[in-house]
């Protein structure tokens, strides 16, 4: 879509990186000693990756032509060029080193704490081999602290306080500045919540949260992927998960949250909801398995999302939708072996809707401007057993 009028342009592929390679690595220790009469529990670990990135050396995007939702205009197909082969075009190393302690202060108070420190190096090349960006950060550190506190033992109230870095995002095929990785993000949240067993099996949690990240796009006039502003995300959720009776599971709950772009310095941009990100959601999951049913449950799942918006000058909503999933299941032990026997509807209704927004801007392209339509009515059928 180009416009608020209908007006759209049909573009066949478009530039995205084809080729990822990963290897990840991850170790721990977590032990409990005593120092100077307090129980301590003690985390000692790393984890860390490195990523390869691969380009293609020629554009494969192919524009079709334009036309209006009022007009469709029937457009040829074209080839796809010549992809030209790939070239690697950016890699990312990030090793953490993690030292973790919580510190039972009393049978009710404790206090964790979590320092990391990151070894953080990014490097970009053109497809003729010349270096487009080099970055590398050592010994940075990431804290972590947060305080618990138990009035009576169902009952945990706790505050937490993070900063943490992560590493910058590449710039994407067909921005001025391809491949281009940018510095490292800083982090930042603020949480504070109660999880409460209001029956025995049955857990209930709320809490509310600030928490900001750097937010990059693309400018529409430059086509340079840079740092525009900072995401800032506030909100609360309620979610509860558990055995509310011998015969009910519920496992769901409902989240609110503000996601605005701050500081952007931009009036059309500045403290705009971020696209894709609802300000409602919920998920609540319900089994009901009886004795007398003999293995026999019924399931049955909403989801909710409200209105989202599709552009960061909000001049464009995907609208709110709600869905319902019903399920059966039967559990049987025929012939001495386990069988478990499924059958579940999604999306009993049909509702049609969609399930995501992409703004172009904000993965580099602007042709990608994406609405994902959700899935229709399915119906799934399973047989789960053991030899």
């Amino acid at each position: 879509m180009t416009d608020t009028k209908g007006d759209y342009t049909v573009t066949k592929n478009f530039n995205a990186v084809p080729r990822f390679t990963v290897a990840s690595n991850s170790a721990s220790l977590t032990v409990r000693v005593d120092l100077f009469g307090l129980a301590n529990d003690l985390a000692f670990g790393t984890n860390g990756f490195v990523k390869g990135q691969y380009t293609y050396r020629n554009s494969i995007a192919v524009v079709l032509g334009t036309g209006n939702l009022a007009n469709p205009t029937v457009l040829p197909s074209k080839p796809t060029p010549n992809t030209g082969g790939e070239y690697k075009s950016a890699q990312l190393f990030v090793q953490s080193i993690v030292l973790g302690d919580t510190l039972h202060l009393d049978d009710r108070l404790a206090l964790q704490g979590t320092l990391s420190t990151s070894f953080l190096s990014s490097t970009s090349w053109s497809k003729t081999g010349a270096v487009t960006s080099s970055d590398t950060r050592n010994g940075v550190l990431s804290p972590t602290v947060s305080l618990t506190y138990k009035p009576v033992p169902a009952m945990t109230i706790y505050a937490t306080y993070a900063n943490n870095i992560e590493q910058g995002e590449g710039a994407p095929a067909g921005t001025a500045n391809a491949n281009q990785i940018l510095s490292p993000y800083r982090d930042e949240e603020y949480e504070a919540g109660i999880k409460y067993q209001i029956v025995p099996g049955f857990l209930l949690s709320a809490a509310g949260f600030r928490m900001t990240r750097p937010l990059a796009i693309s400018n529409a006039v430059s086509n340079v992927f840079a740092v525009v502003g900072t995401q800032r995300n506030w909100g609360g959720e309620l979610f509860g998960q558990g055995a509310l009776t011998p015969s009910l599971s519920l496992l769901g709950g409902v989240t609110y949250i503000d996601a605005r772009l701050i500081g952007s310095g931009v009036t059309a941009t500045n403290d705009k909801r971020v696209v894709g990100v609802p300000e409602f959601k919920s998920d609540v999951t319900a089994d009901f398995h009886p004795l007398f049913t003999h293995g026999v449950a019924l399931t049955g799942t909403v989801h909710y999302e409200s209105d989202r918006a599709a552009t960061n000058t909000e001049s464009s909503y995907a609208p709110p939708y709600a869905t319902v999933d019903l399920g059966m299941r039967y559990a049987a032990a025929l012939g001495g072996h386990h069988e478990i026997l499924r059958l579940n509807v999604i999306n009993v209704a049909d509702k049609q809707y969609y399930s995501s927004i992409a703004d172009g801007t904000i993965v580099g392209s602007p042709g990608a401007n994406t609405a994902y339509s959700g899935a229709p009515r399915t119906i799934l059928a399973s047989v789960e057993f053991a030899l």
